[in-house]
């Protein structure tokens, strides 16, 4: 298996929806007072905190990480990829816009869960695949030659 290229840097065709990412964390998409008593929009916008174009960012973010460790992704688990990659990314919001100490806390479980959830992901995506992207390019060991050794005599 060829060793991956890196990150994309566009949206695989099962990454999580704004909306999805929203729902885990639905007091980010408030309009309105900044108190937590505004109308919660259930998506990102240029109006919502982080924006809508910020949060595609993430999003793009959240799935190359699931992607590090499964590889391409079986379309059998293209939902459970962008549950995964929702939960990271809602994480990541948490985190990175923190309004209070529990925001902090939320993000922080979130990140665990889908830390757990891709272990399980990538678990099944090799079952299915056969591939396992974290092992094979380490298999293939590089082969050096040298020159034969030179010898001396010394007295």
């Amino acid at each position: 298996m060829p060793i991956p290229a890196g990150p994309s840097s566009t949206l695989p065709e099962w990454a999580p929806t704004r909306e999805q990412v929203a729902a885990h964390v639905p007091r980010r998409t408030l309009l309105g007072d900044v108190n937590g008593f505004g109308t919660a929009v259930a998506t990102f916008t240029d109006a919502t905190t982080p924006t809508g174009e910020q949060c595609d960012a993430i999003i793009l973010s959240a799935c190359n990480w699931v992607l590090l460790v499964t590889g391409t992704l079986n379309a059998a688990l293209s939902t459970t990829g962008a549950d995964c990659a929702a939960l990271r990314a809602a994480g990541l919001v948490e985190l990175t816009w923190p309004d209070n100490r529990e925001d902090l806390t939320d993000g922080e479980l979130l990140l665990k869960l889908a830390e757990s959830m891709r272990k399980d992901l990538a678990a099944a995506n090799i079952t299915l695949t056969g591939d396992d992207p974290t092992t094979d390019a380490d298999d293939v060991l590089p082969v050096f030659v040298f020159d034969a050794a030179t010898s001396y005599d010394w007295i």
